[in-house]
C-alpha cells in the first residue's frame, strides 16, 4: 500500500473509533461512586465462618452528587448469589483478613422483565470492628457482568458503570446496637440489623480523546507528507 493511502486509512480509521466511542457515550450518566444502605441478617458457626444476607440496597449518588430522580433500588434477595461466605484466617477480632470462595455481587435495577441491569460483582478481603456493635468489612471489585442500568422506558435515563469493571473499591458497615458481633463470629449465632455500603470505582484516562488525538495527528502528517512530494513546474 502506498504511504499516504496508508496513513489516510490509518488515521479516517482512528478517527471513526474514537467518534463511535464518544458516540456511543452520548446520553449515558457514568457511575463512578455509589452507595446506599441495606438490612442484613449475619449468621455464624462457630470458628470465625459467617454468612451474610443482604436486602434492600439503593444507589444513592453518583459521583457523590444524589441522584436528581431519586434513589434507585437495588434487588439483592437472599440468594445463593448475593450471600457473602466469609473465613477469619488470621489476627484479634479487631484486626483481621477474609477469604471467600465465590464473589459476591450487588445487582441494581428490577426484577427480570426490565430493560437493563447493572450488576457488580466484587471480593471482600478484611475487616474491622472498634466495638461490638460495629462491623466493617472493604474489599475490591472484580468485574460488572451487567454495565448499564435503564430506569425508564418512555424517557429513559441510562446509568452506565462500566467504569467499575477497571476495579475499585467496596466499603460495608454494618451495625447493631445491644449486639456483640466478635461473639457471634467467634462462637455462632445470628444478628440481623441494617448498614450502608459505598463503592468507588477506579476510572482511567479516556481513551476516546487520545484515539481522537492519534487521528488528527495523522491527518496532519499525511498532509504534510502530501505537500513535501507535491512538485511545481
Amino acid at each position: 500500500m502506498h504511504k499516504r493511502s496508508f496513513l489516510l486509512s490509518l488515521a479516517a480509521g482512528l478517527l471513526a473509533c474514537s467518534f463511535g466511542t464518544m458516540n456511543a457515550m452520548a446520553g449515558n450518566v457514568s457511575v463512578t461512586e455509589d452507595g446506599g444502605t441495606f438490612s442484613f441478617s449475619l449468621a455464624a458457626s462457630g470458628h470465625g465462618t459467617f454468612t451474610i444476607t443482604y436486602t434492600d440496597a439503593l444507589l444513592t449518588t453518583i459521583n457523590n452528587v444524589a441522584i436528581p430522580t431519586g434513589s434507585i433500588a437495588a434487588q439483592l434477595p437472599a440468594s445463593s448469589e448475593n450471600n457473602v461466605t466469609s473465613t477469619v484466617t488470621f489476627g484479634p477480632f479487631t484486626s483481621y483478613t477474609l477469604t471467600q470462595a465465590t464473589p459476591p455481587q450487588e445487582s441494581f435495577g428490577v426484577p427480570p422483565g426490565s430493560i437493563l441491569t447493572a450488576t457488580l460483582q466484587y471480593n471482600l478481603t478484611s475487616g474491622f470492628a472498634v466495638d461490638p456493635g460495629f462491623l466493617g468489612l472493604t474489599g475490591k471489585m472484580t468485574g460488572v457482568p451487567s454495565t448499564l442500568l435503564e430506569t425508564s422506558a418512555t424517557a429513559p435515563t441510562i446509568y452506565n458503570f462500566s467504569p467499575f469493571t477497571n476495579g475499585g473499591a467496596v466499603t460495608q458497615t454494618f451495625t447493631k446496637t445491644t449486639a456483640n458481633f466478635a461473639s457471634v463470629i467467634a462462637n455462632g449465632g445470628t444478628i440481623t440489623g441494617t448498614g450502608a455500603f459505598t463503592d468507588q470505582a477506579v476510572v482511567p484516562e479516556p481513551t476516546s480523546v487520545a484515539l481522537l488525538g492519534i487521528g488528527v495527528s495523522c491527518f496532519f502528517a499525511f498532509r504534510r507528507c502530501f505537500k513535501s512530494n507535491v512538485v511545481v513546474r
